[in-house]
C-alpha cells in the first residue's frame, strides 16, 4: 500500500532554461502534505537572511526552492520555484553560511527532515563528515533547540530523472524558524527542509519509489552529534528518540515492552 502511495504522488513537471542550455526533464519527489514548512500558508525561505532571488544565492536558484515541495537533489532540473533548478544554492563560499525557513506562528516540532544536493557536491554540508552542521529551531529570538550532526542519509528515493538523498532527525522544540548553519567555509546547496509534528510516512523507509519500495530497510531518526557522555546516554523508554518497525508496528528503539 505504501508503494502505491508514493507512485500516485508523483507529478510531471515542465522542461525550463537554465541559461543557454536546457535543463532535465524529471519526475518531481514531493514532499507529504503535512510538512509544516511547505504547508504552513506563509513559510518564507532564506539564504543567508536573504528571501528574495538576488545576491545571497547563486545562478538563480532561490531561497524559496528550499520549500518548494520538491526534495530532488539534482541542481539542473527545472522543478524550482521559477524552473531554474530543483536546489537552493548560496552565491559563494562562506563560514557558517546558514539556509533556513520562517513559519508564521509558533509550531512544535517532533522532526525535521534536511534533504542534500545529490547530482555532485554532497559532503559540502558536512565536510564530508569532518566538520557537523548545525540545525538550530528559534521561537523569534529564542533558540529552543541546536544540534551539531554528520548528514547521514536516511531518506532514498528515485524517479524519472530525479533523485533525493534526506536526513531524518528527531527533535523537540517550538519555533517560528527552523534553520540549517554549514561550517566549512565552501558553497551551501540543499535542496528542500521539512518539518513535522509527527513522523511522516515516507521518513520511515530508505524507499525506491515503485515496487520496491516496500522491502527496503527503515531509516532511523538520527541522533545529534555529541561528544558529551550525558547525550550518549540511551533516554528513557517511551522517550521516542527513534523508531523502528517489526512485525508491523512503530516501536521504540528503547522500548522494552516484548514484541506482540
Amino acid at each position: 500500500m505504501l508503494c502505491q502511495k508514493f507512485s500516485v504522488g508523483i507529478a510531471l513537471v515542465a522542461v525550463c532554461a537554465l541559461g543557454s542550455a536546457a535543463v532535465q526533464a524529471a519526475t518531481i519527489i514531493p514532499s507529504p502534505a503535512n510538512d509544516i514548512l511547505l504547508s504552513s500558508a506563509g513559510g518564507v525561505a532564506d539564504i543567508n537572511g536573504s528571501t528574495v532571488d538576488g545576491p545571497a544565492n547563486y545562478g538563480g536558484l532561490p531561497p524559496a526552492n528550499l520549500n518548494d515541495g520538491d526534495r530532488d537533489g539534482i541542481y539542473n532540473n527545472g522543478a524550482g520555484v521559477d524552473g531554474s533548478g530543483s536546489i537552493s544554492h548560496t552565491s559563494g563560499s562562506a563560514v557558517n553560511q546558514e539556509m533556513g525557513v520562517r513559519i508564521p506562528t509558533a509550531t512544535p516540532l517532533a522532526f525535521v527532515d534536511v534533504f542534500n544536493r545529490t547530482d555532485c557536491c554532497a559532503g559540502r554540508i558536512d565536510d564530508s563528515g569532518t566538520i557537523p552542521f548545525t540545525l538550530n529551531i528559534f521561537n523569534g529570538a529564542t533558540l529552543t533547540y541546536t544540534h551539531n550532526y554528520d548528514f547521514t542519509p536516511t531518506i532514498s528515493l528515485t524517479a524519472t530523472g530525479a533523485s533525493a538523498s534526506g536526513m531524518v532527525i528527531a527533535v523537540a522544540g517550538t519555533g517560528t524558524y527552523v534553520q540549517i548553519v554549514q561550517h566549512n567555509g565552501d558553497y551551501m546547496n540543499l535542496a528542500e527542509l521539512e518539518a513535522y509534528r509527527t513522523p511522516e510516512p515516507s521518513s520511515l523507509f530508505f524507499a525506491v519509489l515503485g515496487p520496491s519500495a516496500c522491502s527496503r530497510p527503515l531509516a532511523v531518526a538520527a541522533k545529534p552529534k555529541s561528544d558529551s557522555a550525558a547525550e550518549k546516554t540511551p533516554p528513557a523508554p517511551g522517550s521516542n528518540r527513534g523508531f523502528f518497525m517489526r512485525s508491523g508496528r512503530v516501536r521504540s528503539l528503547y522500548s522494552t515492552q516484548p514484541d506482540r
